[in-house]
């Protein structure tokens, strides 16, 4: 097999999957996400605003996988929040 990937150098971009799964607890209005992120804290601010909920009833787990290889400082708005906004839309 032979694979050419092509990158422009612009714009530092991610080359492993970017990923995220959530699991609200209703009895303790908890909820957990594991996503793939150097930046669980800015992610726990944020989703603890776009859901309205606490901040320390969100937790964000972070696998010790993500690569340090591409830009993080920020989470994708167009990666990210649709599946929020469905979470959030099915009664979290």
């Amino acid at each position: 097999m032979d694979l050419r990937i092509v990158q422009q150098r612009l714009l530092p971009t991610a080359i492993e999957a970017r990923a995220a799964v959530a699991s609200f607890h209703k009895g303790s209005g908890q909820l957990t996400m594991w996503c793939t992120t150097q930046n669980p804290h800015i992610h726990r601010y944020l989703y603890s605003l776009m859901l309205k909920l606490p901040e320390h009833k969100v937790r964000i787990i972070a696998p010790e996988w993500a690569a340090g290889s591409a830009r993080r400082s920020r989470p994708t708005p167009t990666r990210r929040w649709p599946r929020s906004r469905r979470c959030a839309s099915a009664g979290r």
